[in-house]
């Protein structure tokens, strides 16, 4: 009883993928890096719900096309283009003027990432299995964090939510398995930071934290540092890039190739 409309790229001109749905739904022509045509595409069908199918999981081409930074800014501009108040439009404009800077700063922990991968991939154990911790906009940052870790490096990572965590798995934390955090400032800050000293004093975790704050870098034997000029519904844009950089060097480190993951295609089939 649906009537199902959806959006394609231009350059997505054959769309063989489709040719089992192709009678079945309308298709309308516009790119997730395109605020204008997103909210022309929403006025023009109106939907009740909105899915987002997009995915590349082509590890080779998500390097040169970062597809999870075009959709996270494109889903933040399509909030912003919602909103009806003309002065927070105004101000989340500047927002993402800021982007950019931000963006430079955070390629710039690559050292740092790179060494963290380094004591990662010597230490016995340490490299194999990792929980991967976040929460609120940062929790997407976990499970992407994790999945890179899987699908390049091998790595056994668990995301989890910061609340979700510790009802239960807690119990799976020890000095031999690595916690990596994501924890920048925010309105979850308290409760992270309460986190991390806990695992810091009572389980000798060995973490590796992402955070613009010094207190909360201090709890990690390792930190990886973000810059403090993004609000938190932008800040996942920014803060994946450390994680990124580290996935990769531990994925060097442990002599895979990035470029070449294990039994992964371009296109994954699902029935």
């Amino acid at each position: 009883g649906y009537e199902v409309f959806g959006v394609v790229r231009r350059s997505s001109a054959s769309y063989a993928n489709l040719v089992d749905v192709r009678d079945r739904i309308e298709l309308i022509q516009a790119d997730l890096n395109d605020q204008r045509a997103l909210v022309r595409a929403l006025r023009s069908c109106r939907p009740h719900e909105v899915y987002n199918l997009a995915s590349v999981s082509f590890v080779p081409m998500s390097w040169e096309q970062p597809v999870l930074t075009a959709e996270l800014a494109a889903v933040a501009m399509l909030a912003s283009a919602l909103d009806g108040d003309p002065a927070s439009r105004r101000a989340d404009r500047a927002a993402f003027e800021r982007l950019p800077d931000a963006l430079a700063q955070a390629l710039a922990t690559e050292a740092a990432a790179r060494s963290a991968a380094a004591e990662q991939a010597s230490a016995p154990g340490a490299a194999d299995r990792v929980v991967v911790l976040g929460r609120g906009f940062e929790y997407a940052t976990a499970r992407e964090w994790a999945l890179k870790l899987k699908e390049l490096a091998r790595v056994f990572a668990d995301p989890y939510s910061a609340a979700d965590f510790e009802h239960g798995p807690l119990a799976l934390i020890g000095p031999d398995v690595p916690v990596l955090a994501v924890a920048p400032a925010g309105a979850v800050e308290p409760g992270m930071t309460e986190l991390l000293e806990r695992l810091r004093d009572r389980h000798d975790a060995r973490l590796l934290v992402v955070t613009d704050l010094p207190a909360v870098a201090a709890f990690g034997r390792r930190s990886l540092p973000l810059p403090g000029s993004v609000p938190d519904w932008l800040r996942p844009i920014v803060s994946i890039v450390p994680c990124q950089l580290h996935a990769y060097h531990l994925t060097r480190e442990r002599g895979l190739d990035p470029d070449r993951p294990r039994a992964i295609r371009k296109v994954t089939l699902t029935r």
